[in-house]
């Protein structure tokens, strides 16, 4: 019982602590000539074969710095079912027209559903999991597209996430001209 408080306390933190950032990035957004965006993305677990599909907001704070939080799900067809919900934090490395590279920290919460299939101390249903990663972003008019390779320290698993971005600020809310047309 005095577990799942504990881990209760820490989700309310790391939930308090993600809308500390999301608000200040309304403030700090203008400093930055990105806006916001939302994305899925597809993931494969190299470990673990695994297959899921993720979902993220995309938040600039300045220049090279943005915050993303995101959502992950593996199915039950994959050999480890489970939900990760969490915060990553991106900072550009190099810049390129229309490009740019960035290292990744991330920390997330993990309810791995099927634990109980597996024998170990390691098999918990709640757990939290942090990544460090890199990934490159294309921009595109009004679409992101990029690619990530992360690495799950408690995991010690790598995947590959492939996924899009729609970046409504820049093409929604400006003039129309302004947007490319697809």
């Amino acid at each position: 019982m005095l577990n799942l408080v504990a881990m209760n306390r820490r989700i309310l933190k790391a939930t308090v602590l993600g809308l500390i950032l999301f608000c200040s990035t309304q403030q700090v957004r203008a400093q930055s000539d990105e806006t916001w965006a939302l994305g899925l993305s597809g993931i494969y677990d190299f470990q673990t074969n695994g297959i899921g599909i993720g979902a993220r907001a995309y938040f600039p704070l300045t220049e090279r710095l943005a915050v993303s939080p995101q959502v992950a799900y593996f199915p039950s067809f994959n050999t480890i079912h489970e939900l990760y919900a969490g915060l990553s934090a991106q900072y550009t490395l190099l810049f390129f027209p229309n490009w740019h590279v960035y290292a990744l920290g991330a920390g997330y919460y993990n309810l791995w559903m099927n634990y109980s299939d597996y024998i170990g101390k390691v098999a918990k249903p709640n757990n939290f999991a942090g990544e460090a990663g890199v990934g490159i972003m294309k921009t595109y008019g009004c679409l992101k597209p990029f690619a990530e390779v992360r690495y799950d320290a408690k995991w010690v698993e790598i995947h590959l996430q492939l996924g899009i971005l729609i970046s409504f600020g820049d093409c929604f809310f400006k003039a129309p001209d302004l947007c490319p047309a697809y």
